[in-house]
């Protein structure tokens, strides 16, 4: 026989082991991230890609994330990446140098046939318009991949970057100002379209090794504007168009190694 007392004390017991079994079942799922981009989102030997900025952002948040693609190497080879939090970088993703998004956008179908994504995270359209495509032709590029992610996965996130600046003297105001317009005719409920300013704000001259490629701390830039969507703290009120930088910088030999110097002081070896 139980006393009221001992039955009130199991009661307490299998109502707390109840609530902790609950507890780990209600953990937020792991999201599956899938980096879609160019040569800007794959990096070479000597720069880490702002995929690896972006995931040290989410073990500090202790954000549950996989990030999923079908490659795992920058172009020419890969960095030695630091640990962080004694994990080793999640290495995959999709892009891939020189590609164009109507490239991407013919080799999608394929690379979602081996995984699964809950989040597409994009930065396409610097080498259609360097290469003299249209904003135009480019967004209808871009159309077509969220069509093919949507067909995936209906309820995927799609975050769209209003891609960082380049030194060449094309223009690439008429493609962020028709990202602004697309973004909500393509966002829905279920699968939601969110853009990512990138744009403004980016450091071509500082913040490059050639015009064009990000080093560290342009990287840096990229991941912090990403998470600052993946994971709002507040709104902000978007900032005003930058005028476009008129020349190409003179690319400085050793602006790579000073901000690599740099990273490695706030980055040690654990």
């Amino acid at each position: 026989m139980l006393f009221p007392s001992t039955s009130l004390a199991l009661v307490i017991c299998l109502l707390a082991l109840f609530s902790s079994v609950r507890s780990e079942e209600m953990k937020a799922p792991v999201q599956r991230i899938l980096c879609i981009g160019d040569s800007i989102t794959q990096a070479d030997p000597e720069t880490y890609s702002w995929r690896y900025f972006l995931w040290k952002d989410s073990l500090n948040r202790n954000a549950a994330v996989d990030f999923v693609g079908p490659f795992t190497e920058n172009e020419g080879g890969n960095p030695d990446w630091p640990k962080h939090q004694g994990k080793a970088f999640d290495q995959d993703h999709a892009a891939r140098w020189g590609w164009t998004a109507n490239k991407v956008a013919d080799h999608l179908p394929g690379w979602l046939e081996k995984l699964d994504a809950d989040v597409a995270l994009i930065h396409l359209g610097t080498n259609d318009l360097l290469l003299g495509q249209g904003a135009r032709s480019t967004l209808k590029d871009l159309d077509e991949i969220i069509r093919i992610l949507r067909k995936d996965n209906p309820r995927i996130r799609i975050l769209i970057a209003q891609i960082i600046p380049s030194a060449s003297s094309r223009d690439f105001r008429p493609f962020i100002e028709g990202l602004e317009q697309q973004a909500p005719k393509w966002s829905t409920a279920a699968s939601p379209v969110e853009l990512v300013d990138c744009f403004n704000g980016f450091d071509v001259d500082e913040w490059t090794y050639d015009g064009l490629h990000p080093l560290w701390k342009g990287e840096e830039f990229i991941a912090q504007r990403f998470a600052s969507v993946l994971w709002p703290k507040e709104e902000k009120d978007p900032k005003p168009l930058e005028p476009m930088p008129k020349e190409l910088p003179q690319k400085d030999p050793e602006k790579r190694d000073l901000q690599k110097q740099e990273l490695e002081k706030t980055n040690p070896e654990p």
